[in-house]
This record gives C-alpha cells, sequence and structure tokens, in this order.
C-alpha cells in the first residue's frame, strides 16, 4: 500500500512498479501462508519452496482479476463500488494496458490524472477501458500466473489436496466477486 501510494495518480508507471505493488500486497502474503502451512504440516523442503511458488503465483493472478473486476465487476455481486482504483488514482494492469492503447488510450489518461473525477467522467473511462482488448489481455496475464502457480504443484504427490489446490487456481481466474 505504501509503494501504491508513490504512483497514485501516475499515468507513466511502469509495469514493473505495478508488479512490485502486487507482489507486496496481495502474492506474497498468499505466498507466505503457503509456506507457512506447508511448513507446519511437516512437509520436505522442496514441497515447502513448491507450495510457496504456487502461493506467490495465486497471489498475483488473484489481485489481477481483482482489478479485472473492480472494472467489469457488478457492483451487486462485488459488494463495493466500481472503478475504486480508478477514482482513487491506483494503476492496474488493465488500465495500464488501457492507456497505452492507441484507440482511447490518450483519453483514459487524461480522465485518470484528473484530480476530481465526475459521474461522466468515470463512466466514459470504463467504457473506453471496456471497449479496448486490456481486460482480455489482462485475464490472460492472470491465467497465465494461474496456470505458472498449478505446475508448481508438480512437487507435490497426488491428493485430493493437491487437487483443491488446483481447482482453487481455477475458481481464482473465474470469479466474479
Amino acid at each position: 500500500e505504501i509503494l501504491q501510494s508513490k504512483y497514485e495518480g501516475d499515468s507513466n508507471t511502469p509495469l514493473q512498479a505495478y508488479m512490485s505493488i502486487i507482489e507486496g500486497k496481495t502474492a506474497k502474503p498468499i505466498e507466505a501462508s503457503a509456506r507457512v502451512g506447508a511448513y507446519l504440516g511437516k512437509a520436505p523442503v522442496t514441497q515447502i519452496e513448491a507450495l510457496g511458488q504456487y502461493g506467490l503465483n495465486l497471489g498475483y493472478a488473484f489481485q489481477i482479476v481483482d482489478d479485472i473486476l473492480d472494472i467489469e465487476g457488478q457492483e451487486s455481486v462485488l459488494g463495493k463500488p466500481k472503478a475504486m482504483d480508478f477514482i482513487d488514482g491506483n494503476v492496474t494492469l488493465p488500465l495500464m494496458l488501457a492507456m497505452n492503447n492507441g484507440n482511447g488510450g490518450k483519453r483514459i489518461r487524461e480522465l485518470f490524472v484528473k484530480e476530481h473525477k465526475s459521474v461522466e467522467d468515470i463512466e466514459e473511462a470504463l467504457e473506453l477501458i471496456s471497449h479496448s482488448n486490456a481486460l482480455n489481455e489482462s485475464r490472460g496475464q492472470a491465467q497465465a500466473f494461474a496456470m505458472k502457480a498449478v505446475k508448481h504443484l508438480d512437487a507435490i504427490p497426488p491428493s485430493i489436496y493437491k487437487d483443491s489446490l488446483i481447482a482453487l487456481a481455477n475458481v481464482v481466474v473465474e470469479r466474479k466477486a
């Protein structure tokens, strides 16, 4: 959150900065949880490492999907207003991709950097983002992280628990809330 505040309102936030932000606020805590669970379960070091990497990559996928839902989710399902990241000036992967899109990207940047955004500004930005390929590209990135997470489970012997972790990765990328 502290790193995120450094880039608040910055339409030129580098992708690496975004990745560091989501790593610190989502991916690393999920990685730590997976590692601690494996450690407390007395797993061998190789499995602790594998589950840690699973958690890290699942965390990236989770946050990217969360950022997608901030744009396209239904408020009644989310339980919170849409576009909060846009309103607050927090750069997300879908927003970054849309701002770098030749079709509407410049206008999205103009709206993003406004200190006081009207309802019309927000609706226009969401419409422009939705008509770009940014949401599909972001979803593809989330799926890639989820697949990478599942790949790390190769070090885990077959079990209902491993099956549950694989299913969890699918739930993360398919969720609507």
